[in-house]
């Protein structure tokens, strides 16, 4: 089994229709866990050619929703991806991605890594489901934008329900708001920040991590950074 994009395909399954079959997962455990395909369908436009999969794992009891059920009580998709995601938190790689072709990660849908796939991060329809290392880099830094992932160590620092309006030099995502600059962004974590009032911090009430204070910036957000290493920027509704 391969990637086209975001498409399952096989030699040994015609039309690409994975409904029914069945997955070995592996935990970051070590553990194993079993996983079925049960459907799947093509997003619209603008992510036309983006394909979702409902997917279940095994338990005691039967099957169950992996990514859980939406407000409506059906199961939520996910988005298949080349590759895997670190789950750690507060520690050096935590948060990470790594390319692996023979790796696949289902991204369940609502979830930052879902969002960024949606929002155009995400490879190219070609054969394997390669990443660009650009496309790897706007990818991860989308990740760490929407968890306010400052320190780029896994751990998140925003409040769901929270808004930010995120954009970068590449045409993919553009400045559609007129709100005070939050962070720049790259896949290390935040470039620079904005003091703490006008970040997610200031409604997460958390303690700032040690990372945050060498980070604020006074000139955080000028356009010009783009061309000397910020890969997104992101201003925060607050």
């Amino acid at each position: 089994t391969s990637i086209n994009g975001t498409v399952l395909t096989s030699p040994s399954v015609p039309g690409g229709d994975f409904t029914g079959s069945r997955w070995e997962a592996d935990l970051s455990n070590g553990d194993t866990l079993e996983l079925r395909i049960d459907g799947s369908a093509a997003l619209p436009a603008p992510n036309a050619g983006v394909m979702t999969y409902q997917v279940s794992y095994a338990n005691g009891a039967g099957w169950t929703p992996l990514c859980g059920l939406d407000g409506a009580g059906s199961p939520v998709a996910a988005i298949a991806m080349t590759g895997t995601w670190s789950q750690a938190q507060g520690v050096p790689g935590g948060g990470a991605y790594t390319p692996d072709l023979s790796k696949i990660t289902f991204a369940c849908r609502g979830r930052a890594i879902a969002k960024c796939l949606e929002m155009g991060y995400r490879p190219g329809e070609e054969p394997g489901g390669l990443f660009t290392p650009a496309r790897i880099e706007h990818l991860v830094a989308c990740t760490r934008l929407l968890r306010a992932d400052y320190c780029g160590d896994g751990r998140s620092w925003t409040v769901d329900g929270t808004l930010v309006n995120l954009y970068d030099n590449v045409g993919v995502q553009l400045d559609t708001q007129a709100w005070k600059i939050e962070a720049e962004w790259t896949s290390a974590g935040a470039r620079c920040t904005n003091k703490a009032p006008l970040t997610r911090l200031s409604v997460s009430g958390l303690t700032p991590p040690s990372c945050f204070a060498p980070k604020v910036s006074a000139s955080c957000g000028d356009l010009a950074h783009f061309a000397t290493g910020t890969t997104l920027m992101d201003e925060f509704a607050h």
